[in-house]
């Protein structure tokens, strides 16, 4: 089986999808608006009302390029609620993925595609279901 991330052209490898820098901004823009009435941007608005999935994602990202936010969840609420406490002077860009790929210190068994190959380093072992003992997996026909 081939492995997905090789077989991708570099530049599509890393690629963002464009929504994503659109959620950001949306989500900054309600947390301003909250902000601007004394309030902060509940997760459970942001899901249902304005359909913003990931959320939490994008505050992240957004602490990441320098905003501090304030994450609360209130006694018995089940959504926490997101306050914008202060804005950087100049955003820091987001780090890139880089994915890391197969660690050197597996050498070919992180190649196999079996986990019994890659635990023990043999070949799994034929067993005849028939042979087995086990009720479930008696593949014998029974009249």
């Amino acid at each position: 089986m081939p492995d997905s991330n090789k077989d991708r052209e570099p530049s599509r490898q890393r690629h963002v999808p464009a929504h994503v820098s659109a959620q950001r901004d949306n989500v900054l823009r309600l947390l301003r608006e909250a902000k601007s009435r004394g309030q902060g941007l509940r997760k459970e608005d942001a899901v249902f009302q304005y359909r913003i999935t990931q959320v939490a994602t994008r505050i992240h990202e957004l602490e990441k390029i320098g905003y501090v936010i304030r994450h609360e969840l209130e006694p018995g609420a089940r959504f926490v609620t997101f306050f914008l406490v202060s804005e950087p002077e100049r955003e820091k860009p987001l780090p890139k993925f880089e994915p890391r790929g197969v660690d050197p210190r597996q050498g070919s068994l992180a190649n196999s595609p079996d986990w019994y190959e890659r635990q023990t380093g043999q070949e799994r072992p034929s067993v005849d279901p028939a042979d087995s003992g086990l009720p479930f997996f008696d593949l014998r026909v029974r009249e």
